[in-house]
């Protein structure tokens, strides 16, 4: 009975499979999946919880999650907690979070930590820090503030151990890199 649903079916492989065929099911299987995770999010939170511009995605996670859960599912979308880099992408980030309306604060955790034994700060995503909004007081340099969430626009130190709603940056690259891979075959 088909129920206007669709299935998938998969034959059994009798014998050797050559590395490009098992190199081109595991991509297949990490386009599927990021596609999958990526719709999943838009349909759970409709259209405020997911932005692109030209290279990446900007994505809300709505759960209230430590520093270090954060991060790990902003790995599972193949990114990093969202590093900013121009007034214009601190803008996109914001007004997503505020378009989002988590919290009457607009308070989100970023990608940024404090190296340790410094007050200097780095991104996950290992790119330059090349840009900061931080807020009139800040950073602090309390014990355990040692990451950046944005709050009212601005930047503050808070504690890794609080849980926080987060912004994942995903290159927008990653799902066409696959794609190519499997087109070419590589």
């Amino acid at each position: 009975m088909n129920n206007g649903a669709t299935y998938l079916r998969f034959a059994r492989v009798q014998g050797p499979v050559s590395s490009n065929i098992l190199m081109g099911l595991m991509i297949w299987r990490y386009v599927l999946f990021s596609f999958l995770t990526l719709s999943a999010l838009l349909a759970e939170n409709a259209s405020n919880s997911i932005v692109q511009n030209s290279d990446f995605w900007y994505v809300i996670n709505p759960n209230h999650l430590s520093f270090e859960e954060a991060e790990q599912y902003c790995i599972l979308l193949k990114g990093h907690l969202a590093s900013i880099h121009s007034v214009s992408e601190q803008k996109l980030v914001k007004q997503l979070i505020k378009l989002h309306g988590f919290n009457k604060y607009y308070a989100a955790r970023l990608g940024a930590v404090r190296l340790p034994n410094t007050t200097t700060f780095a991104w996950t995503d290992q790119s330059a820090w090349d840009f900061d909004d931080w807020q009139r007081t800040e950073p602090s340099v309390a014990e355990g503030e040692d990451t950046v969430t944005m709050f009212f626009g601005g930047w503050v130190a808070i504690d890794r151990e609080e849980n926080l709603i987060s912004v994942c940056k995903v290159p927008a690259s990653a799902l066409r890199k696959a794609m190519k891979k499997l087109i070419n075959n590589d």
